[in-house]
């Protein structure tokens, strides 16, 4: 996670710490593609259900089916993925 801002990397951190609070298994899985990566994992581990969330990057909305979400429902036939809302702050007056 070096490479990432500190902003992102104190996200990622933030959300970490939340499951681990919950004591939820946590791993950070490294590799040249992430969907691949993930999906490769599921299968090695018989995960059958993943919780995703859509990008909230402009890219998504122009080039479709090149974000995580889509490249992972391609290579994930046989896992439940269920993609959940990005939580946003509540736009104030």
């Amino acid at each position: 996670m070096s490479e990432l801002s500190g902003s992102k990397r104190a996200s990622i951190e933030k959300h970490l710490n939340f499951a681990r609070n919950l004591h939820i298994e946590t791993l950070v899985l490294h590799g040249q593609n992430a969907a691949v990566t993930l999906v490769d994992f599921a299968h090695r581990h018989k995960i059958t259900q993943t919780l995703l969330t859509r990008s909230s990057s402009r890219h998504f909305k122009f080039l479709p089916g090149r974000g995580l979400v889509s490249q992972v429902l391609r290579l994930a036939h046989d896992i439940q993925i269920t993609i959940v809302a990005e939580r946003q702050s509540p736009v104030r007056a």
